[in-house]
């Protein structure tokens, strides 16, 4: 490594070039010219001693193995500076800078447009992009610097001493099923039972918890669907659940009864289980064991929206 100190600009100029994948696109969005990206990762590189991007004249830049871990290690000290002027600056209620949401599927159409709608009211000066993260993926994202807030189903406590984290709700399972499914002879006051259902096809979704956890509600009544298949696609599954018997158990609710072919579907509350996930909002700690203004302020946003109401469209709780 040279004796040359680290600008900090350059290394948003490397992040913001592995983000949009060209010097093209990393200067558009920067509001600088490509020559001075490219010059200031230059100036990077030769700081480090190690190559950090491949450039490929056809389809861009991607970052090298040294790369993605300057990229982690980035990240974390933007953070920390930001943070850092956050803390020094004088208390006043205008925020600004930019917040990267990473979001579960379901998360990403329900309560992230509402909470971003409502972060914009008040905080217009705060910028939200938004990513979508599997459950699968646990805090790797949040680790890695890739995403600043997570929103995210947990089925057991968050224990990590780096992260904060806070329940947003505590939702209810339902069963979605075509409209005209036989097993909707069993509902009753809105409501149907596991025992009404087992005999049935079902599609679990796999990712993370979720198909431990819908399995799980069954085990624990010593049921076991002998007619099953998995999918990782969401739309896939109501479409499928549109076109046959088969009934998949799910968290995030719809809006809208029609399956991607135009079917009528519905969804009906499970009446006997116990086992509930949380939803939750998760975002690393700084050095100090705080979160920034800014994502604290979105992570208000997001509990306001499930106490006032306005999730009711896509949750039980």
């Amino acid at each position: 490594m040279g004796s040359e100190t680290i600008k900090l600009d350059h290394l948003r100029y490397f992040i913001t070039a592995v983000e949009t994948g060209s010097f093209a696109a990393a200067g558009e969005k920067l509001n600088i010219t490509p020559t001075s990206v490219a010059h200031g990762i230059s100036a990077l590189e030769a700081t480090m001693g190690n190559d950090l991007l491949i450039r490929r004249r056809s389809s861009g830049v991607i970052p090298t193995r040294q790369g993605k871990k300057v990229e982690a290690a980035a990240r974390r000290v933007l953070l920390e500076v930001e943070n850092l002027v956050e803390d020094l600056r004088p208390e006043t209620n205008k925020l600004s800078g930019e917040i990267i949401l990473g979001c579960q599927e379901g998360l990403t159409w329900s309560v992230a447009p509402i909470a971003i709608q409502e972060m914009r009211r008040l905080h217009p000066d705060v910028r939200i992009s938004t990513k979508t993260v599997f459950m699968d993926e646990g805090f790797a994202p949040l680790e890695s610097g890739a995403i600043d807030l997570l929103l995210t189903f947990m089925t057991r406590d968050v224990n990590e001493p780096n992260l904060y984290h806070e329940i947003l709700c505590q939702p209810q399972a339902y069963a979605m099923m075509r409209e005209n499914h036989p097993a909707m002879n069993y509902v009753k006051a809105g409501k149907v039972s596991l025992k009404n259902l087992v005999d049935y096809p079902h599609i679990f979704i796999e990712d993370g918890p979720a198909y431990p956890l819908f399995w799980g509600m069954y085990e624990e009544r010593g049921l076991t669907p002998n007619n099953f298949m998995v999918s990782n696609i969401s739309p896939g599954a109501q479409a499928i659940v549109g076109k046959s018997d088969a009934i998949s158990l799910r968290i995030v609710r719809p809006s809208i009864d029609l399956s991607p072919l135009g079917d009528k579907l519905a969804y009906i509350e499970l009446k006997d289980t116990v086992m509930r996930p949380d939803v939750v909002a998760v975002t690393l700690k700084n050095s100090q064991s705080r979160i920034s203004r800014k994502t604290e302020a979105l992570i208000d946003v997001c509990r306001q929206k499930f106490e006032d109401g306005s999730m009711r469209d896509n949750f039980y709780y």
